[in-house]
């Protein structure tokens, strides 16, 4: 399938997302053959590779709420891009820095990108910073590097970025997010008994849960639902939201968290889906 992403990104086009549990091409994994991945040369050979220069995408979607792809995914990214000499971009700019139990998001897939981008829980969101790392290859050829921006590297930025990548490895910060990631996961999927509950997904400190009015179509739930177990869990004390396909609510919460504090929000959790269900005479 092939979207123009225009007017907000002149000259870029929208592939579909590998978003298995409401397949776009109607197909299930792994019977698929990761269409939604080989999907990805059909556009390049439509638009003609020329014309291509980069494919980018997040390692793991925040689009659709904490959606990690199957295995092989990215290597079938990276093998086409290698096909056609394009520039493989990940995004991580939500996945970097520990919140996936990896301090980046693609080491989970076995993949190397040509550039990564970075942001957010780069300086774990005290000041603005963003940054680009890209390989040798990619700079290379730029003999001279002349982009300049008025805040660029500006030192207090820079200095909260020096400080939280050395907070995440002295305080294993990221050992926790996979540790915690995982225990908060296995409590999040013995949830799946609800009869809205429709697929629970994360990794790492990054989970969410998929909701549906019928476990057999998939049928997505009326975003008011949701939007009232947000509001129920608030007052609880548990701060969760939206995913932006609204579709799904995620959590992610601090890399500090402990284990009973992951206790008390799975209880709300539960408590809110009960709650929400009843309202619905489930």
């Amino acid at each position: 399938m092939r979207y123009m992403m225009e007017p907000l990104t002149p000259g870029s086009i929208f592939v579909e997302s590998p978003y298995c549990y409401r397949c776009p091409f109607g197909l299930t994994y792994p019977d698929c053959d990761m269409a939604c991945a080989r999907n990805i040369e059909q556009v390049i050979e439509f638009e003609g590779p020329g014309l291509i220069s980069a494919f980018i995408g997040e390692p793991i979607q925040q689009g659709f709420g904490a959606l990690a792809p199957p295995e092989e995914y990215w290597p079938i990214v990276r093998k086409i891009c290698n096909q056609y000499g394009i520039l493989l971009i990940i995004d991580e700019v939500i996945c970097g820095f520990g919140r996936t139990g990896k301090m980046f998001g693609f080491e989970h897939f076995n993949v190397q990108p040509d550039l990564i981008t970075m942001a957010k829980g780069i300086t774990s969101g005290y000041v603005p910073l963003g940054a680009v790392g890209c390989t040798n290859e990619v700079m290379e050829p730029i003999a001279i590097f002349n982009h300049l921006h008025t805040y660029g590297n500006h030192p207090v930025s820079c200095a909260a970025g020096l400080k939280t990548i050395e907070i995440l490895k002295r305080d294993k910060l990221i050992d926790n997010s996979a540790d915690l990631g995982k225990y908060f996961l296995e409590g999040l999927q013995a949830l799946t008994d609800h009869p809205t509950v429709g697929e629970v997904r994360g990794i790492g400190l990054w989970t969410a849960i998929d909701f549906t009015v019928e476990k057999k179509t998939r049928t997505p739930m009326p975003t008011e639902h949701l939007v009232n177990m947000i509001e129920r869990a608030n007052q609880k004390g548990l701060i969760i939201k939206l995913a932006p396909i609204r579709q799904a609510i995620e959590f992610a919460p601090s890399l500090t968290i402990q284990k009973e504090k992951v206790d008390a929000a799975l209880k709300i959790i539960a408590e809110c889906i009960t709650e929400e269900e009843q309202d619905m005479g489930l």
